[in-house]
């Protein structure tokens, strides 16, 4: 693989955002968290807190209307607590908390991936010790 650059992050996002495959994220995590704006800007690809609007706008709204999508309570209970609520000045504010937490999120799901993997190279190890022991008892 090369090196991405900026200027490759900004292309994609700009071919990504609005598109028929952003669509079908936002409408695949809406149902996964079962409406929770705030989940899903862990989940859709280059989102921020300013895009829930345009979600619900642009895509869940129209698929709640043709029913391809149920209407969940969390919906309108995290677009009301998005930034757009808080004043100008603290909106800055607003999304390094949002930052933050996405951050301190991400770093524990690593955390919980090493464990994980941690454990299972125990017991793949396990399983090999196991596996040449009975060799060798059926060899001996």
């Amino acid at each position: 693989f090369g090196t991405i650059a900026n200027v490759d992050i900004d292309k994609f996002s700009g071919e990504y955002k609005h598109s028929m495959e952003e669509r079908s994220d936002v409408l695949r995590y809406y149902k996964t968290h079962r409406g929770d704006l705030n989940k899903m800007l862990n989940c859709v690809i280059l989102s921020d807190s300013s895009d829930k609007e345009r979600w619900v706008s642009d895509y869940i709204e129209p698929a709640i209307k043709k029913g391809d999508v149920p209407r969940y309570e969390a919906m309108s209970t995290t677009l009301d607590r998005s930034d757009r609520d808080e004043n100008d000045d603290d909106e800055e504010d607003g999304n390094d908390v949002s930052l933050r937490k996405r951050n301190r999120k991400s770093s524990k799901r690593s955390r919980s991936k090493q464990k994980l993997a941690k454990k299972s190279s125990i017991k793949t190890k396990y399983n090999k010790t196991k596996k040449m022991s009975k060799r060798e008892k059926e060899a001996g």
